[in-house]
């Protein structure tokens, strides 16, 4: 842990354009690390930047970002499917109204036969 902490620190004075000594990064730091370790994490970092690890922080905040396109991916994907599922529903509607009409149409036809018949019938 205390690797991140230094890296972290690393971070913020590289993005501030300040010097990376080992008296600004122990400055930085909020708990004691061994002094072994920062030396070597700042003379590392003074070879060859890009041989650090990222801290910690870059990680969860690209996971982050990551899993909030995710969920605006799926937020879309399901506004999409919910508007698909309305029309289906809409038009589904308009069929089983076109259906009962059918229905009665054919069921005042059937009544107008029957009293025919039975008319026809008692002559």
């Amino acid at each position: 842990m205390p690797q991140q902490q230094i890296l972290t620190a690393m971070q913020q004075l590289a993005a501030e354009g300040k010097a990376l000594t080992t008296a600004a990064v122990r400055a930085r730091l909020t708990t004691p690390v061994p002094l072994s370790e920062l030396l070597a994490l700042v003379s590392r970092y003074k070879q060859d930047p890009q041989s650090l690890p990222p801290p910690l922080a870059n990680i969860a905040a690209s996971v982050s970002t990551s899993h909030r396109q995710d969920e605006q991916d799926n937020h879309t994907h399901l506004a999409a499917r919910l508007a698909t599922l309305e029309h289906t529903v809409a038009e589904q509607a308009l069929r089983l109204a076109r259906l009962e009409k059918l229905l009665m149409a054919t069921l005042d036809g059937e009544k107008r036969l029957m009293a025919n018949l039975n008319t026809a019938v008692k002559d």
